[in-house]
């Protein structure tokens, strides 16, 4: 009888793309797939130009039989949108032997992996580079799969489509966008943020501990001045990783200054612990936070990529952040 996995491929930016148009900018997406007849996408980087981002992560159903063979692999297609019809950018041909590295007896099952690879154009010549992430899971990990064989996680979780007024790139993951200062009747209101994220989090802790802790990311606007500097913007965060029982979190382009940093930590993060690394990048692109009572320590830093690595119910885990850079590639 076959073993069941689940193959978890994140796509996560591109770098130096051929540029198919001289006067428009470009606005990409990409298709993924192992079997041709099952193909899922991206949502549209409209911002980005030849230096995309997506963070987009896809499920796929595959055997072990797939995950062994040398030539399996997972194909890619990167999409400019065009007036009349989409145009070709390039492709890329991932092999699962090369980018998870799996052994002749050994599946490493929830150990991540990331890879950069050359994108080739249509005429065939290699231009730009794909940043990739991959990992296996157990087919009981993805329950909701339902017997799927490849999808979107955004659909997976009936994350509920964005405006097409809004940029993605310009968009906070989790927070509300109605103004949290109006009441029903539409007239202001005073309150005090802080008191109603210690009153949720108080509700909270009693849930089940068998629910498991969450995970959740921020990424806030690129264009922003403030970033993680703006204490409604601090507020909304964590009041909404309370309401939503959020014990892990990432928090990407917060362009803090270290020496502001300590002062948010203490006064608004008493409550979690902190991992940064502006150690490598300036303003701290990457955050991740988990509360006092889990058990992690930060394993691994870089500027693109933050790790930790914990234990939940007698179970080890490793988690990375991971922030696709725009940079030119030298």
């Amino acid at each position: 009888m076959e073993n069941n996995y689940i193959l978890e491929i994140t796509l996560i930016s591109a770098q130096g793309l051929k540029k198919t148009s001289k006067f428009r900018r470009m606005k990409t997406y990409a298709l993924a797939w192992t079997d041709s007849a099952v193909k899922v996408r991206t949502c549209i980087d409209r911002v980005g130009g030849v230096n995309p981002t997506w963070n987009d992560k896809f499920l796929f159903r595959v055997s072990s039989e797939f995950l062994y063979r040398e030539t399996s692999g997972i194909s890619i297609e990167i999409f400019t949108v065009g007036i009349f019809s989409d145009t070709l950018v390039g492709t890329v041909r991932l092999l699962v032997s090369n980018l998870l590295r799996i052994g002749s007896s050994y599946i490493p099952v929830r150990v991540p992996s990331f890879s950069a690879v050359h994108v080739r154009r249509p005429s065939g010549r290699f231009e730009g580079a794909l940043n990739v992430g991959a990992s296996v899971l157990l087919d009981s990990d993805v329950p909701e799969m339902d017997g799927a064989t490849g999808i979107n996680i955004r659909d997976l979780i009936k994350e509920a489509p964005k405006s097409k007024m809004v940029r993605r790139s310009h968009s906070v993951v989790g927070i509300p966008h109605e103004n949290p200062f109006l009441h029903c009747d539409d007239q202001p209101y005073r309150r005090d943020p802080m008191k109603e994220i210690r009153e949720v989090e108080t509700t909270k802790h009693a849930r089940s501990p068998s629910g498991g802790a969450r995970w959740g990311s921020c990424s806030f606007r690129p264009c922003s001045r403030r970033g993680f500097n703006n204490p409604l913007k601090q507020n909304k965060v964590l009041l909404r990783a309370a309401q939503n029982n959020v014990d892990i979190l990432c928090l990407l382009e917060t362009r803090v200054k270290p020496e502001k940093s300590m002062d948010i930590i203490g006064s608004k993060l008493s409550n979690w612990n902190v991992s940064v690394n502006y150690e490598f990048a300036a303003n701290g692109r990457i955050w991740v936070l988990w509360k006092k009572n889990l058990d992690f320590t930060t394993i691994s830093v870089s500027d693109q990529i933050l790790s930790v690595k914990g234990s939940f119910m007698g179970n080890s885990f490793v988690i990375s952040a991971v922030y696709g850079s725009n940079d030119d590639i030298n």
